[in-house]
């Protein structure tokens, strides 16, 4: 997980009071990963703005003010549907953002991590095998994390694990984790919960499996004692050739990712 690729997503449609909003991940300099929900429905992407940002840290300085970020962290780009697709076995999309300037006259703020994509891939993908449990992290923006006084979404990290008999028959991954999760105040009648806004976290296996990008959170399930929420990986020809079109050197492959083979301790 490198977390300078962690960038939030927003759509604006025309005439409604508020913007959706998701999670995503840089899987190439320009190229976001989340899920397609954020964006649309099973009929596809609903019309409106796209904008992608690259949250700048919130660190308060000596007179308690917040210090000035790298030129375009927390600028907001406009940015293009280039894949998309809902349905039941798969919610996921790919939105490049654009490479003109923003209106104040910055650019694109490519991750460090991004800025030597010919030594080494952009990003490894994985396919889970095995019968034990996967330890994976995820980051996203999720809703408990919103502070309404300075109206910042802030970062969650997630800590859980994918057990492969869980979820196999309904194609899909199902996060699970006993950290404790934070209830912000919630209409009533509505299907939020404290994890919305995490919708589009990339799923990776931890670094001694390789770091590989696995799957895409999609929903929460509720869990009574814990958390569990869902996840897949589209595979899909079209997928691979937009992500190859912007790693030209390194086209993606599915790499067979097992745990290590120390036991992992569950709760």
């Amino acid at each position: 997980m490198e977390f300078d690729r962690l960038v939030q997503v927003r759509l604006s449609i025309p005439g409604a009071q508020k913007s959706e909003f998701g999670s995503g991940y840089l899987v190439a300099p320009r190229l976001v990963l989340t899920a397609a929900h954020v964006l649309g429905d099973a009929r596809g992407p609903k019309p409106g703005t796209v904008t992608v940002c690259r949250p700048p840290p919130y660190t308060a300085d000596t007179a308690g003010g917040q210090e000035t970020a790298a030129p375009g962290l927390g600028t907001h780009f406009r940015a293009t549907v280039r894949w998309y697709r809902k349905d039941d076995a798969v919610d996921a999309v790919l939105v490049e953002s654009h490479d003109a300037p923003a209106e104040d006259g910055t650019r694109w703020p490519v991750p460090e991590s991004l800025q030597d994509t010919a030594t080494r891939p952009p990003q490894r993908w994985g396919r889970l095998i095995g019968q034990r449990p996967h330890p994976v992290p995820l980051v996203g923006y999720p809703l408990m994390q919103y502070d309404p006084t300075t109206r910042h979404s802030y970062d969650k990290q997630l800590d859980g694990h994918i057990s492969p008999g869980s979820g196999s028959l309904a194609r899909r991954y199902e996060i699970s984790s006993t950290d404790p999760v934070l209830i912000p105040l919630l209409q009533q009648n509505t299907a939020t919960t404290g994890w919305s806004g995490s919708s589009g976290a990339a799923v990776l296996t931890d670094r001694r499996s390789g770091a590989l990008l696995c799957g895409v959170t999609r929903y929460d399930l509720q869990a009574g004692g814990g958390t569990i929420l869902t996840a897949a990986l589209p595979a899909d020809p079209a997928f691979t050739a937009v992500v190859a079109e912007h790693t030209p050197d390194w086209p993606p492959v599915l790499e067979p990712a097992e745990p290590a083979e120390y036991p992992i301790g569950i709760s």
